[in-house]
């Protein structure tokens, strides 16, 4: 199978995060991450404290990392962030209640299902 090709470096499309190093306290999140991405939408899963909403706040400037550079539709996410804001939305999913999956239900209760 053919590998895609990623985006050119001053591609005006797509998502490139180059050696991207997030640090939160003591904590690397992030070390040296270079990501090419060409979708235009992306959804992230993965279980809790993957880095999920780390990479979402940095993929929307609302985080800076402390090495690297990060790319959305070329715009520089530390220098263009009034530009980047037409071309980033966060569409979170709701949240379902877990704790109805097993003791809710003794008590009668049902998980929410989406409509």
């Amino acid at each position: 199978m053919p590998q895609p090709t990623p985006p050119e470096p001053d591609s005006p499309h797509g998502i490139r995060l180059e050696a991207v190093t997030l640090v939160r306290g003591s904590q690397h999140v992030f070390e040296g991450l270079t990501l090419h991405l060409q979708e235009t939408r992306i959804g992230l899963v993965g279980d809790n404290g993957a880095g999920k909403s780390s990479l979402f706040r940095l993929i929307s400037g609302l985080d800076q990392p402390q090495q690297g550079r990060v790319v959305v539709h070329g715009c520089d996410t530390q220098a263009e962030r009034r530009q980047l804001s037409k071309h980033v939305a966060d569409v979170p999913e709701p949240r379902r209640p877990d704790h109805l999956s097993d003791r809710g239900r003794g008590a009668g209760l049902q998980p929410h299902r989406a409509r």
